[in-house]
């Protein structure tokens, strides 16, 4: 989101009166949340998950994952540009 200089003045103003902290907050950290707003985003019907039963396989695997403390790790690999063929 681009905000204009006005905006984002106005943005700090309205944070500093109501005490409010803005944090970034990896995918990987917040996994559970990020794989139920993909869900919304592809579905047309709204949807409730009222219990851990109810919710979609990906999504039980994250808390159980999360529930034994095993930890993501994100590997990021380099792609290897190939040298033109004569």
């Amino acid at each position: 989101m681009n905000l204009n200089r006005e905006n984002r003045e106005e943005m700090q103003e309205i944070m500093a009166n109501i005490h409010i902290q803005v944090m970034y907050i990896s995918r990987e950290v917040n996994q559970l949340a990020d794989c139920i707003a993909n869900l919304a985003i592809n579905q047309e019907e709204k949807q409730h998950y009222d219990s851990f039963h109810n919710l979609p396989y990906r999504a039980r695997r994250i808390l159980n994952m999360d529930k034994q403390h095993t930890p993501t790790i994100r590997i990021k690999t380099k792609r290897i540009k190939q040298s033109p063929t004569r």
